[in-house]
């Protein structure tokens, strides 16, 4: 995989430092691991400067598959990381992994900001829509059976469709051993518009009889906006306060005294 340092574009700058200072709001204790190759030595220390209880991780595949059910499997999954849609299968196996190995709450940070405390949720994943569960937010205890199977299965999968080797492989696995799970979670704890419709959130002009139900109901049930930023190709920066996403963002977000 492609290890060389890019720069980030300044939305994805905006989108990270968003969901980073959301999980802080609710969870001010909490430490916060990152994982990149590729994140420049100045995002890091914009990032450090910003926020104290964060750590960055280099991403060592081989570290991470000793002791896991994948581990000698290393020529198997790069070919699956040599084809189409190979970076995110490589992404969907590290979330996977890291998960196992070390437990905790994992987060698309590029798309998502934190509405409600997540202490509640344990060994939880979310239904995206019906029929399918996401992996933009995942929380496990460590050495999770669910996620050991998932990981068992990783190989079995085929498919090299984007998503074979995170959605659909959960959902499968939780057709045959849902029972290891302690929560399904309800497509609006952390998917409350789906991505076919997100387009919603950003719009300046939605009518209120719409807009203001929608808040309504992300406030009273969400606690994990995932807003897919990134395939709406979206700069905040340009985000109008009076769309729904600005609503939330502006919510999320830790004043500045």
């Amino acid at each position: 995989m492609d290890s060389a340092k890019h720069p980030l574009s300044d939305k994805l700058v905006m989108r990270i430092t968003n969901c980073i200072s959301s999980i802080i709001k609710h969870h001010p204790d909490c430490k916060i691991n990152f994982y990149s190759n590729t994140l420049e030595d100045s995002f890091r220390k914009q990032l450090k400067d910003q926020f104290n209880n964060i750590e960055f991780h280099l991403v060592q595949l081989e570290e991470y598959l000793k002791n896991s059910p994948l581990e000698n499997k290393h020529e198997e999954l790069n070919a699956l990381f040599n084809v189409e849609n190979g970076v995110v299968c490589y992404s969907d196996l590290l979330r996977l992994l890291i998960l196992y190995k070390e437990g905790g709450i994992y987060m698309d940070c590029n798309d998502s900001i934190v509405l409600k405390p997540l202490n509640k949720f344990v060994n939880a994943i979310g239904w995206e829509h019906q029929g399918t569960l996401g992996n933009a937010v995942m929380i496990f205890e460590k050495e999770n059976p669910f996620l050991k199977v998932c990981l068992e299965r990783f190989l079995s999968v085929k498919n090299d469709q984007w998503g074979a080797h995170g959605p659909q492989l959960l959902t499968s696995t939780y057709s045959s051993l849902g029972q290891l799970l302690n929560y399904d979670v309800p497509v609006s704890y952390f998917y409350p518009v789906s991505w076919q419709k997100c387009k919603l959130l950003y719009l300046e002009n939605l009518h209120s009889s719409f807009r203001e139900p929608l808040i309504n109901f992300i406030e009273n049930n969400t606690y994990v906006l995932s807003y897919f930023g990134t395939s709406q190709n979206v700069n905040e920066s340009s985000i109008s306060t009076d769309s729904v996403i600005g609503h939330f963002l502006d919510q999320a977000l830790i004043k500045e005294n």
